[in-house]
């Protein structure tokens, strides 16, 4: 989504804006029964988008509920309870109190109240003490994602964007050592992602495996046997001369057929026509594809297998050797429609690099 701010870093400049977690727990802990991992992106600019600003407040308090040391992978939290009562009983309501007087707006005016927190019934609470409508509380996704930690909030956000009315006023409150408000006025522009929160949600897999939990979470080591034996060092030498293909997933197409091909080369793969220098750039990162052959692998080596890749032809020409993400190797059928996803590709444990490249994934 597009968000405008209130002009805030010059006409006609943007911010994109981050927020990513994963969160790590001890296993059998409290933490790792609520907490979940997420991301959401924004851009702030001038002009028309998905909201427009009405107004920001924030407080700041040393108030210490969570801590942890630099060289500590966890962290340590305080009373539950004495947190509920001073924090979104005190901190919470009286900064949304504030900005709410700052923005000149009522709190029975508010449509969708975001409020991320893994404490249950703090959302009520501080409803209760601002005034804010019950029925405007949106779902924290506590069920089904769990406490996303500084993604939380964005994430929320992007999901009422997605289910708010032009016109509804949406107010956003993070506490962290103080508390951040937000209000918000939904617009009829912005740009509506291709995977919504709802969407990603139907895409889940879930499973009662917590052995398969903590292994993808990197809580236990596991023997890979010898098919996982080999080097994964990334040259950085290549990954650079190579940068728009691996990173921007952008081909070449030929000035004078029409051709489209990946990867970009000096030579069109046109048999009829091998024009030389004729390629122009070509992006396939947005373009749907469909399966021409597909194999489902259990000899090479995957965490999850089997693995599963084939050959994949984009709408509007070019063809491509992928892997596949987030499918069911018995639901694979020639033709089936596939979107591209920017993903982990390997990681080299050596070193500790991560490499990405673009895979395919089920298009429904």
């Amino acid at each position: 989504p597009v968000a405008q701010n209130e002009g805030r870093g010059g006409a006609g400049r943007q911010t994109l804006c981050i927020a990513s977690e994963r969160p790590l727990a001890l296993p059998a802990s409290e933490d790792e029964m609520h907490q979940g991992d997420a991301a959401a992106a924004f851009v702030l600019g001038d002009g028309p988008g998905a909201a427009e600003v009405l107004t920001t407040h924030s407080v700041t308090f040393d108030f210490v509920d969570r801590h942890r040391e630099q060289d500590r992978d966890h962290s340590y939290n305080w009373e539950s309870r004495w947190v509920r009562e001073e924090a979104f009983g005190r901190i919470v309501p009286d900064a949304i109190s504030d900005a709410l007087q700052k923005a000149g707006i009522a709190a029975s005016d508010i449509n969708h109240f975001i409020m991320p927190s893994p404490l249950k019934g703090a959302q009520a609470l501080v409803c209760r003490k601002t005034g804010i409508p019950a029925e405007a509380a949106t779902d924290t996704f506590a069920a089904t994602i769990g406490e996303a930690g500084s993604a939380h909030a964005p994430l929320m956000l992007s999901h009422v964007l997605d289910i708010a009315k032009a016109g509804e006023i949406i107010l956003a409150a993070g506490f962290g050592s103080g508390c951040d408000v937000l209000i918000l006025r939904r617009t009829e522009g912005g740009h509506r992602p291709r995977l919504t929160v709802s969407d990603w949600l139907a895409r889940r897999e879930v499973t009662d495996n917590y052995m398969k939990f903590l292994v993808f979470n990197d809580r236990i080591s596991i023997e890979k046997g010898m098919r996982a034996e080999f080097d994964q060092k990334q040259p950085m030498a290549a990954l650079w001369r190579n940068r728009k293909a691996v990173l921007g997933l952008i081909g070449g197409r030929c000035t004078r057929t029409g051709a489209v091909q990946f990867p970009k080369s000096d030579i069109s793969v046109n048999p009829n026509a091998h024009a030389v220098g004729s390629q122009e750039d070509y992006k396939l990162a947005e373009r749907q594809a469909k399966i021409v052959t597909y194999t489902a692998d259990r000899l090479t080596y995957t965490l999850d297998p089997p693995g599963c890749y084939g050959m994949i032809e984009f709408d509007g020409g070019g063809r491509m050797y992928a892997e596949f993400c987030d499918a069911d190797a018995e639901a694979l059928e020639v033709g089936q429609p596939m979107r591209m996803m920017f993903r982990i590709k390997s990681f080299d444990e050596m070193r500790g690099f991560r490499r990405y490249f673009w895979k395919a994934a089920p298009a429904g």
